[in-house]
Protein backbone atom coordinates (compact mmCIF):
# COMPACT_ATOMS: atom_id res chain seq x y z
CA UNK A 1 0.00 0.00 0.00
CA UNK A 2 1.39 3.38 -0.93
CA UNK A 3 1.87 6.20 1.51
CA UNK A 4 -0.06 8.49 -0.86
CA UNK A 5 -3.08 6.15 -0.84
CA UNK A 6 -2.99 5.98 2.95
CA UNK A 7 -2.79 9.77 3.22
CA UNK A 8 -5.75 10.17 0.87
CA UNK A 9 -7.76 7.64 2.91
CA UNK A 10 -7.22 9.62 6.11
CA UNK A 11 -8.01 12.88 4.31
CA UNK A 12 -11.32 11.48 3.05
CA UNK A 13 -12.20 10.14 6.49
CA UNK A 14 -11.61 13.55 8.08
CA UNK A 15 -13.95 15.21 5.56
CA UNK A 16 -16.87 12.84 6.08
CA UNK A 17 -20.07 14.21 7.59
CA UNK A 18 -22.80 12.20 9.28
CA UNK A 19 -26.36 13.27 8.64
CA UNK A 20 -29.20 11.44 10.42
CA UNK A 21 -31.82 11.29 7.67
CA UNK A 22 -34.29 9.31 9.78
CA UNK A 23 -34.72 12.44 11.93
CA UNK A 24 -36.26 14.29 8.96
CA UNK A 25 -39.92 13.19 8.70
CA UNK A 26 -40.40 14.36 5.10
CA UNK A 27 -37.37 12.35 4.00
CA UNK A 28 -38.57 9.24 5.80
CA UNK A 29 -42.02 9.52 4.20
CA UNK A 30 -40.41 9.64 0.74
CA UNK A 31 -37.97 6.86 1.56
CA UNK A 32 -40.66 4.48 2.83
CA UNK A 33 -42.90 5.27 -0.16
CA UNK A 34 -40.06 4.42 -2.54
CA UNK A 35 -39.52 1.03 -0.92
CA UNK A 36 -42.79 -0.26 -2.34
CA UNK A 37 -43.37 -1.62 -5.83
CA UNK A 38 -45.57 -0.29 -7.21
CA UNK A 39 -44.87 3.12 -5.68
CA UNK A 40 -47.41 4.29 -3.12
CA UNK A 41 -48.12 7.40 -5.22
CA UNK A 42 -49.27 6.05 -8.59
CA UNK A 43 -49.73 9.64 -9.79
CA UNK A 44 -45.96 9.89 -10.17
CA UNK A 45 -46.08 7.22 -12.88
CA UNK A 46 -48.99 8.02 -15.22
CA UNK A 47 -47.72 5.67 -17.93
CA UNK A 48 -48.21 2.65 -15.65
CA UNK A 49 -51.79 1.42 -15.73
CA UNK A 50 -53.42 -0.26 -12.77
CA UNK A 51 -54.45 -3.85 -13.38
Amino acid sequence: MSAEAERKTYELAENMTYLELSAIPAYMDEFIACCFLPHTDAGLFPSVKEM
